[in-house]
This record gives C-alpha cells, sequence and structure tokens, in this order.
C-alpha cells in the first residue's frame, strides 16, 4: 500500500499544473468535493486503486489466454498441423496479423 499511496500523493502535489485529469485525478476530486454526499478517505482510495489494478490484471491475463487459444487455433489450421508454415499459409492468418500489430 505503500507504492499506492505515492501515487496518490503525486497526485495531490501535481494536481495544479495538470491540464488532463485521470481515475486517481477523479477520486480526489470526489474527496475534495464530496460529490453526492460521498466521503472517501485516503484508504479508500489506496484500496479503490488497488482493486482497478487487479481487476485490470486478471482481464488482461484472460484476454491474452483467449488470443494465444486463438492464434493457436488459426495456425493449425492454415499449417495444416505441418512442422513448417510457408509464407503464403501465413499470409493468410488474418487474425495473427492483427494481433502482431
Amino acid at each position: 500500500m505503500e507504492f499506492l499511496e505515492r501515487v496518490v500523493q503525486e497526485h495531490v502535489d501535481e494536481s495544479e499544473n495538470k491540464e488532463t485529469f485521470d481515475f486517481v485525478d477523479t477520486l480526489l476530486r470526489i474527496q475534495r468535493e464530496k460529490t453526492n454526499g460521498l466521503e472517501l478517505n485516503r484508504s479508500d482510495i489506496r484500496v479503490i486503486i488497488l482493486d482497478m489494478f487487479l481487476g485490470g490484471t486478471s482481464t488482461t491475463s484472460t484476454t491474452i489466454d483467449w488470443a494465444m487459444k486463438k492464434l493457436q487455433d488459426d495456425f493449425r489450421t492454415y499449417s495444416e498441423h505441418k512442422l513448417f508454415t510457408s509464407e503464403e499459409e501465413v499470409d493468410n492468418m488474418k487474425y495473427l496479423k492483427a494481433v502482431i500489430k
């Protein structure tokens, strides 16, 4: 949580000089303005940030697993289960090209 406290403090320190605002800045504004009667303290903000980070990690991991499985399936389909793949077969792998981009 020490890392998260540093992140929050950096946003507090930089808040007056910023032209763009991110998620942490929004949480700090809610804390300052008590938007809709919501009262957030520093600990609440750190927990929300941690929750967003962990949620993002989980969904990113799931998406990468899904993409890798689809790439494997496409590769097996186009390469006809051969050890080596021709350039022509690779040219037909549209999903592979999309992932590499």
